[in-house]
């Protein structure tokens, strides 16, 4: 067990929270499952730790080395701020945060309990995925994306680690370094933080200004791995080695798709789609179904594209039955029945 962890049944926020274990740990964060007392229910706790550059006193509080310390008390309410804007956000494919505070001279956050497999184990497993049912991941990971920048938030961290895939398909996005700025201390937790196969250089390189395009090569990069079952190169590696399309991995990938993900994959920010529906649209326009199926998960639309709702059979049965005159019609048989009988007597 590492020293710097908290130990199994160790409670936080006034005992209302129970660490059980730890689920997984990174270079700027820990991440554990743990239990919600008032709620009565399993939770995910995430608590900022700096590796390196922090260590843990025996009463659980954390000890900033020169390094982080002053960054970190200068910048800690821009943290907090983040997160409060990042809380107010609701999408079925981001994970919801449920709770935040401060505590051991750090920030924790209380994230919902999501099951599933992670798309990096799923394809570990079962191997590339096929084409369509890829595309259609893409979608709702590009959803919830697109959902954190009308927030003017970015992700910065997609990768097949950081996304849940449940058993019946649904995809979601389960971290974030939730940056919107580029300060110094944000810098350096995205410098701890970044899976780099899956990292554009803009977000390695400090100097370099981060956007929505950024996240555009992430979820690439994500798909990439997930369509063609490789990892994509590390950005660095790229400056000097030819990334073949997935399509070289994997055969029966359409060649729209390969070309699609290569532009959203180009190492120059300028070269790819700007924003995350360019994307999707560009993916989308490939196959009649796909609009449908962004339309389903309330993806917007090319302005060009108008779907109208389709109805369930039955539904349409029960509309076209509603607008039926029925008064009218059984006043007109009742009528009928009258003369019908009328004539019988008098003949």
């Amino acid at each position: 067990m590492n020293p710097d962890t908290l130990p199994n049944g160790h409670q936080l926020n006034l005992q209302r929270y129970t660490i059980t274990q730890l689920s997984r740990q990174s270079a700027s964060y820990f991440t554990y499952e743990g239990h919600d007392k008032a709620a009565n229910k399993a939770v995910i706790i995430k608590e900022y730790f700096f590796e390196n550059h922090t260590k843990r006193n025996a009463d659980g509080t954390l000890e900033f080395d020169k390094t982080i310390s002053p960054l970190f008390l200068r910048y800690k309410p821009k943290v907090i701020k983040l997160i409060e804007q990042l809380s107010q956000v609701r999408h079925p494919h981001l994970v919801e945060i449920l709770d935040y505070f401060t505590e051991n001279n750090t920030v924790y956050l209380v994230l919902k309990k999501v099951g599933g497999q992670t798309l990096y184990n799923m394809v570990l497993k079962s191997g590339a995925l096929p084409e369509k049912e890829g595309v259609l991941l893409l979608f709702q990971v590009a959803s919830a994306l697109e959902k954190l920048h009308e927030h003017n938030l970015y992700h910065l961290n997609v990768s097949p680690d950081n996304i849940l895939i449940s058993p019946s398909g649904k995809a979601v996005l389960i971290d974030y370094l939730m940056l919107n700025e580029s300060t110094k201390f944000f810098r350096w937790i995205l410098k701890s933080s970044i899976t780099s196969r899956y990292t554009p250089l803009e977000v390695i390189h400090r100097q370099q200004q981060t956007g929505n395009f950024s996240d555009v090569y992430s979820l690439a990069a994500t798909f990439y791995f997930g369509l063609s079952g490789t990892m994509p190169l590390h950005i660095t590696e790229r400056m000097h080695n030819h990334l073949p399309g997935p399509q070289a991995f994997n055969k029966v990938i359409s060649h729209a798709t390969d070309e699609t993900l290569m532009k959203a994959l180009s190492t120059r920010p300028e070269l790819r789609f700007q924003q995350v529906d360019e994307f999707v649209w560009d993916l989308a326009s490939q196959h009649k179904n796909y609009y449908q199926y962004l339309h389903k998960i309330d993806f917007p639309l090319p302005p060009e594209i108008n779907l109208t709702p389709k109805h369930d059979f039955n539904e349409v049965v029960v509309h076209a039955m509603s607008n039926i005159p029925w008064r009218l019609i059984i006043y007109l048989a009742l009528l009928g029945m009258f003369f019908t009988i009328a004539w019988l007597l008098l003949s």
